[in-house]
């Protein structure tokens, strides 16, 4: 869409209505389908609609059907067996394979503004109430969907708010397996959002906002908050108001977005492998003994049995009913028509999940402001080491195991941090920690307490840069020379070194000792002292190995990228390196798009491991990370808490509840196990 296009989309949605009408483009040709069948005309107003799938016996699957004042049963060729009435039922939906073998139902009680869930009784062909603790959202609930994510195996309820709001549930079985909804996270649209669906394989929520169009929001629960348009009423191919959604996944790999375009009585068809590219128009056309469908409202697909499910609101003389179509001649028409992007999708995700084990305190300003860890450890007990987090809007924070705050200098826009023991400062050994300060555009240094872990400022004065804005940082200590160096880089590519010098009154200094370009953005960057290599992440394109040593030059190698790993999606964050013994160990990459770290060999040629990413865990309440900027890691052993060493990640979205930025932390030893990964404990940074 283009920008004029947008802006005036917004401006539209902020004042509902605008004159005069935009022109509309040419009519495209509507293709006809048609109708299959119907179901009884309901006894209530027929709202939305479900099909339970007999996997075993498909013919004696069942629909279950929201109809005003009670639920409906019909068998699979529309007739109805039982009416279940008593609340007002306004929606319905599916969560398939809920538990394994077992279906579950949602539904939604509009005259208690309530989420009600349901167990399938195959053998009675009935529903069975679950041992349910109710949603019961603080808003008026217009809609509900739901699904069972691939990713994290976890199933999510979407509650539509009247108010524009849209509320995301997890279900999981609490204390005596009472399913219980757990508030996540809470989205936005401009205006009363309708209807929506949930495309699993790609976890992405499709909203109507009747209006004004319809969105895409990415549907897990680390996702971006942020929507992106799909159509859009007057300016696209929506004519007054947007309905029902549903999503047609055959076993070919193709996948289409139907929208029940109301004016036109059609159904509009969008390809999601193609970026929701607009298809075309449907109408469900009439057959000898089915009238066509008017004002179409709820939809509902199922590929295991061919079918689309469409709640007629014009039925002719009779109530209002449910009219079926194949999704096979929806596909085959388009197929004719135009070439249909083949996408096939694993339903198993190949990103592993592990749990944090603590969060630390949120930073104080909120926003884009925690960024990059750094992990001290204790001289004497490794319990009592901390975590330093930077606080890009602010300082610099250290952090005891158990995520509380030790020690926050509020002494600017520390964006990157980094940490080395032994320092040679005038016959004394020092732990120094260096940061990027985009206040001032300088490096922050500051000396470790080993006794109490408290930070003190110890720069010869400001340490410039003389970088317009300074980004990443990190460390390096010669095993050659002993000589101490940071390394820090811009946005626009340029990376410089700078040698740690020890003045006469006992503070640090730094001197250029040497400076490249990576290409385009930089940020994330880690040292291997070991083996003298400098890890370097441009951000769009690749993990590049530089010498780390000042007269290194320019020479690179390329560790991974982009273009030749599917499992990495830009931006290239945080990197860090988990030490095992005789060079052995792996480096860990953030790859930001996806919400995913990546492991890789510490040597070369670097190979892929596997990657995971940090989920949400409702037993501790504490939520998964995403949108990773810096991250680190450590073999050393940590006590009781981390006793096979720790993994700590920047969390951009900080949900369940709501909150500011902070950062997670694992015990190494899930992430090993979740990709079979070697342990090593006598890994120790104080050389």
């Amino acid at each position: 869409m283009s920008s004029k296009l947008f802006m005036s989309v917004a401006f539209c949605a902020l004042i509902t209505a605008c004159t005069p009408e935009a022109p509309k483009e040419e009519t495209t040709d509507v293709i006809s389908i048609p109708v299959s069948g119907e179901s009884t005309p309901s006894a209530g107003t027929a709202l939305s609609a479900v099909l339970w799938e007999n996997r075993e016996q498909p013919k004696q699957s069942l629909m279950f059907a929201a109809v005003d004042d009670a639920i409906e049963m019909y068998e699979a060729n529309g007739k109805r067996k039982f009416r279940a009435s008593g609340r007002a039922y306004t929606a319905i939906d599916i969560i398939k394979d809920y538990e394994e073998g077992r279906d579950l139902i949602i539904s939604l009680d509009g005259q208690y503004n309530r989420v009600h869930t349901y167990n399938v009784n195959p053998q009675a062909g009935n529903l069975k109430p679950t041992n349910f603790s109710t949603i019961e959202s603080n808003r008026r609930i217009e809609n509900i969907c739901s699904y069972k994510s691939t990713r994290d195996g976890n199933s999510y309820v979407y509650t539509l708010g009247e108010d524009g709001f849209i509320e995301h549930w997890q279900l999981a079985k609490q204390k005596y397996d009472v399913l219980t909804g757990t508030l996540v996270r809470t989205l936005k649209v401009s205006t009363e959002p309708k209807f929506c669906v949930i495309d699993p394989m790609t976890e992405t929520l499709y909203v109507a906002e009747e209006e004004i169009g319809i969105w895409a929001f990415d549907a897990a629960p680390e996702g971006s908050t942020a929507p992106s348009f799909v159509d859009v009423v007057k300016f696209g191919n929506l004519s007054e108001e947007v309905a029902g959604l549903a999503i047609s996944r055959p076993n070919d790999g193709t996948a289409i977005l139907l929208a029940s375009n109301v004016a036109d009585n059609t159904l509009n068809a969008y390809d999601i492998n193609n970026d929701h590219n607009f298809l075309g128009a449907i109408a469900l056309t009439s057959t000898e003994t089915v009238d066509a469908v008017e004002a179409a409202q709820g939809l509902f697909a199922s590929t295991f049995l061919d079918t689309l499910v469409v709640a007629d609101d014009d039925n002719g003389e009779d109530r209002t009913n449910f009219k079926f179509a194949k999704l096979s001649d929806i596909h085959s028409a388009f197929s004719k028509k135009t070439e249909l992007i083949q996408n096939p999708i694993s339903a198993t995700s190949n990103i592993a999940t592990v749990t944090a084990n603590v969060e630390t305190a949120p930073v104080e300003h909120g926003g884009d402001a925690a960024d990059d860890p750094a992990i001290w450890v204790h001289p004497s007990n490794p319990a009592l080491s901390l975590v330093i987090g930077t606080n890009k809007q602010g300082g610099l924070y250290s952090y005891t195991l158990d995520g509380k705050v030790h020690q926050y200098l509020a002494d600017g826009k520390m964006n990157n941090v980094d940490i080395r023991y032994g320092f040679d400062l005038n016959g004394e050994k020092a732990t120094i920690l260096a940061a990027s300060n985009r206040a001032n555009r300088s490096i922050a240094l500051y000396r470790m307490n080993e006794e109490t872990g408290m930070l003190s400022d110890i720069a010869d004065g400001p340490q410039p840069t003389r970088m317009e804005d300074p980004y990443g940082l990190c460390m390096y200590q010669s095993t050659e020379t002993g000589k101490t160096y940071v390394f820090i880089n811009e946005k626009e590519g340029m990376v410089r070194q700078w040698e740690l010098e020890a003045s006469e009154n006992g503070k640090v200094a730094t001197k250029q000792v040497r400076e490249f370009n990576v290409g385009s953005t930089a940020e994330g960057c880690v040292a291997d002292d070991d083996n003298g290599i400098l890890f370097q992440a441009e951000e769009d394109v690749a993990l590049w190995a530089y010498g780390a040593e000042p007269n290194a030059g320019d020479a690179r190698t390329e560790v991974t990228s982009i273009a030749s790993n599917k499992a990495l999606k830009d931006d290239l964050e945080g990197v860090s390196i988990y030490y095992g013994a005789n060079g052995d160990g792996y480096l860990i990459q953030s790859s930001q798009g996806n919400n995913s770290y990546a492991v890789f060999d510490r040597k070369a040629p670097y190979t892929y491991r596997g990657s995971y990413s940090v989920i949400g865990d409702i037993a501790s309440g504490i939520d998964g990370s995403s949108e990773t900027d810096g991250l680190d890691v450590i073999s050393t052993p940590l006590g009781e808490a981390f006793p096979h060493g720790l993994f700590i990640a920047q969390d951009g979205r900080n949900v369940m509840p709501a909150e500011k930025q902070n950062f997670k932390l694992v015990d190494f030893k899930k992430i090993a196990d979740a990709l079979n990964l070697e342990l090593h404990s006598g890994w120790s940074p104080r050389r």
